[in-house]
C-alpha cells in the first residue's frame, strides 16, 4: 500500500512539473516588440541622453549631445570650468 502511494505521488509531481514547463507560445510579433524597447531603439527619443566622452590633450573632452533640435557637440575644459557649445 505504500509503494503505491509514493508511485502516485511521483506520478502526480511529474505531471505538474511537466505543466508548469509549458508557457505562452510567442510569437514573431511578441519579439519585435519586445525588441522596439532595446536601447538602440529607445535612446533617440531620450534628451541630453547618455555621454560618451571623447577625451582630448590637456583634460578637455567634447561629446555629442542629442536633444529635440537635433545634436550638439559640446567641448569641455574642466580645468577652466567651462564648457563651450558647437553646432
Amino acid at each position: 500500500m505504500m509503494n503505491r502511494s509514493i508511485l502516485t505521488a511521483c506520478c502526480f509531481a511529474a505531471v505538474l512539473r511537466v505543466s508548469a514547463q509549458q508557457g505562452p507560445v510567442l510569437t514573431a510579433k511578441d519579439y519585435a516588440h519586445a525588441e522596439s524597447f532595446l536601447s538602440y531603439n529607445t535612446e533617440p527619443l531620450i534628451d541630453h541622453g547618455p555621454v560618451h566622452p571623447n577625451w582630448l590633450p590637456g583634460d578637455r573632452f567634447w561629446f555629442r549631445d542629442l536633444n529635440a533640435d537635433g545634436s550638439e557637440f559640446i567641448l569641455v575644459d574642466p580645468v577652466k570650468k567651462n564648457n563651450f557649445r558647437r553646432f
